[in-house]
């Protein structure tokens, strides 16, 4: 379900946006890189171990995470950004403070302007309580959680019902 790098490379023709995700209940198998669209009220196995996000707004979904000791509000899920996460320089620089990690600077024209972007990738990192390896951050001022991270989960279970996603593995490795 990686819909923004597939979109500009012209293989897609259409996006799935919130205002319809919002209307159903969906499955990703990432595994079978698949989205199966469910009923408002269907509800799959959801097993104990599942990492549950909760959000309030039906159109813009965003949650507070915990990554490490620094609690960020307001993440936006967007299954449109195909990276890990996008944060702000001011958190990037807390976390860099306790871990080691790589920094690789990318240059990107468009038709009106250049744009620099931070990509940082920590070996390892916390989110909420759960460690992660190999997780690319984006400094910029949105901040986002992406395809890249929901893809690490075997199943993703959108409950838009409910306003939660839960995300599983069959074994418990991120």
């Amino acid at each position: 379900f990686t819909y923004i790098s597939g979109f500009k490379n012209n293989k897609f023709k259409a996006i799935i946006g919130m205002n319809v995700l919002s209307k159903l209940n969906i499955l990703f198998l990432s595994t079978q890189n698949t989205l199966d669209i469910k009923s408002f009220d269907f509800k799959p196995q959801i097993p104990s171990s599942a990492i549950i996000l909760q959000y309030k707004d039906r159109i813009r979904p965003k949650v507070t995470l915990r990554l490490d000791n620094v609690v960020i509000d307001d993440i936006l899920i967007d299954t449109g950004f195909d990276g890990d996460l996008a944060i702000d320089e001011h958190y990037i620089e807390k976390l860099k403070s306790n871990h080691s990690c790589d920094s690789m600077i990318s240059t990107f024209l468009t038709l009106f302007d250049t744009h620099t972007v931070k990509n940082i990738t920590f070996s390892e990192l916390h989110i909420n309580e759960r460690l992660y390896k190999n997780i690319q951050v984006l400094q910029q001022k949105k901040r986002l959680l992406g395809s890249k991270f929901l893809k690490r989960f075997d199943k993703v279970f959108w409950d838009s019902k409910n306003l939660t996603v839960y995300m599983w593995n069959e074994n418990e490795e991120y």
